[in-house]
């Protein structure tokens, strides 16, 4: 289902960056997969790498990604110019903690915190 999304980090000095996700943007299927799996600011640099996301997976080699998968032009957003829509999430360096806020509800929660209704169980090959 094409639910928006925004992922970003944001830095120690402020700064950072971003990419947006087209598909599946709920916390349903995104917490699970960003509390888990994506756990350090390598590991979330390593995702934004990838550019604009048409999916999520638990490894950046599993993820979607438009200028890896079909050629298109990367697309990187530095933090200050992210257009906030849909659902965001924000890898907090300086707290080491996964944000979450809405369009709705724009004020920054932890995304632990966040309740699930129907958690989507994560789905590991190698």
């Amino acid at each position: 289902m094409a639910t928006y999304s925004t992922i970003a980090i944001r830095n120690e000095d402020g700064t950072g960056r971003a990419v947006c996700c087209t598909h599946d943007g709920y916390p349903d299927n995104h917490a699970p997969l960003l509390l888990q799996c994506y756990t350090t600011p390598e590991q979330v640099n390593a995702l934004l790498d990838l550019g604009e996301l048409g999916s999520l997976g638990p490894t950046p080699e599993s993820c979607d990604a438009f200028h890896r998968d079909q050629g298109d032009d990367l697309w990187l957003m530095q933090l200050i110019d992210v257009d906030w829509t849909g659902h965001r999430y924000l890898y907090d360096v300086p707290s080491g903690v996964w944000l979450y806020a809405t369009f709705d509800a724009p004020d920054w929660v932890p995304l632990a915190d966040v309740p699930l209704r129907h958690p989507i169980p994560i789905k590991w090959s190698r």
